[in-house]
């Protein structure tokens, strides 16, 4: 394949893909596509729907899965371990039929500690990393516990100083990292002066806003098609109370599902003033929210919040999140409430308090 033109984009979340699809749409760039399993469960068959897809300008994606020995999103890979990364690059090879990353001008990634992140960094070769979510570089102190992977645990020497500890430093401090796009520069938890030169603004209504209708039609059948989707049936949609989740269990934010269900049965009680409850798992929530409140409506978890805003049948009361910042991207909502991290550690002192 000759990669001459095409931009390539790593993505590892349906938020992170449905920006590809809205740049590749925008600013007409053909697009190779890998999607990394980790946090997309329908990988592969995204993978053989948007292949080839004219309508949105990608010519190929490739399903990355999990491997049975390597994790890069969990494991620091030291770089001076050759077996390890050498592995690691005869990975992304072959699941990526061969492509060789060099023949591309342009080479995007969400997530730097990733499979084709991780590569990237052995085989030295320049991306730019683009902010996994919404705002999430506003969040990363205290949230994003890969922070840490920046500096030792004693917060003052910096891991790629460390002789024999260098890997792969996300969130812009890697050496190939060219560039950083963020959606606003305004409140990053990032002071190092390196990474603040780096970083490059490009608002993603901007980009949205150009889309044309035949675009966003496109997407969202890109995403919904087959699906069923939220119905419009005879309830007044506009009643509706829309609970945005997150996997706080599986990221150890809470202690266990039994924490998480206790949360959201008490945000309920609190904020949906008995409104039909909608409710919108996080991809990587495996919580079975059916069981848990069986008269929700559960939309599809495998398709990113915002595509919902592509139609326009589909409205809510009030839409609640903890610390999600899916929440900004909603415009179908008429009240939008941000609970943020000091509700989360206020719901884990009652816990306490009541053992």
């Amino acid at each position: 394949m000759n990669n001459k033109g095409i931009s390539f984009y790593a993505c590892s979340s349906y938020y992170q893909l449905l920006i590809t699809l809205q740049k590749a749409c925008v600013y007409g760039q053909t697009v190779d596509i890998v999607l990394e399993e980790h946090g997309l469960e329908t990988a592969a068959e995204l993978a053989k729907k948007l292949s080839g897809s004219k309508e949105l300008n990608v010519r190929n994606v490739f399903a990355c899965p999990d491997h049975p020995d390597m994790d890069p999103y969990r494991d620091y890979l030291i770089l001076s371990d050759k077996d390890k990364c050498d592995e690691l690059v005869s990975y992304v090879r072959e699941i990526t039929s061969g492509v060789d990353f060099r023949e591309y001008n342009d080479i995007n990634v969400f997530w730097d500690l990733g499979f084709v992140g991780t590569c990237l960094n052995i085989c030295k070769i320049p991306y730019t990393l683009h902010e996994d979510s919404l705002n999430s570089y506003q969040h990363i102190k205290g949230v994003r516990t890969n922070y840490e992977y920046i500096y030792d645990r004693s917060g003052n020497e910096f891991l790629r100083r460390k002789e024999g500890k260098e890997g792969v430093i996300p969130f812009g401090f890697s050496d190939y990292c060219n560039a950083v796009e963020v959606n606003c520069k305004d409140g990053i938890e990032i002071d190092d002066p390196e990474v603040l030169l780096k970083l490059r603004e490009v608002p993603r209504k901007d980009i949205e806003d150009r889309l044309t209708e035949e675009d966003r039609r496109n997407i969202f059948e890109a995403f919904f098609g087959g699906r069923e989707k939220p119905d419009s049936d005879d309830k007044d949609q506009k009643d509706r109370f829309l609970l945005l989740t997150e996997p706080f269990a599986k990221t150890g934010r809470l202690e266990n599902e039994e924490q998480q269900i206790a949360l959201y049965k008490r945000i309920v009680d609190e904020y949906s003033d008995g409104a039909e409850l909608v409710i919108k798992a996080h991809p990587r929530d495996d919580l079975d929210y059916k069981e848990v409140f069986p008269d929700a409506l559960i939309f599809e978890k495998n398709v990113p919040m915002e595509v919902m805003n592509y139609d326009n049948s589909v409205r809510f009361k009030r839409a609640l999140t903890v610390t999600s910042s899916v929440l900004q991207n909603i415009i179908n909502a008429d009240d939008k409430i941000f609970l943020g991290r000091e509700y989360l550690d206020e719901f884990r002192e009652s816990l306490t308090r009541e053992l």
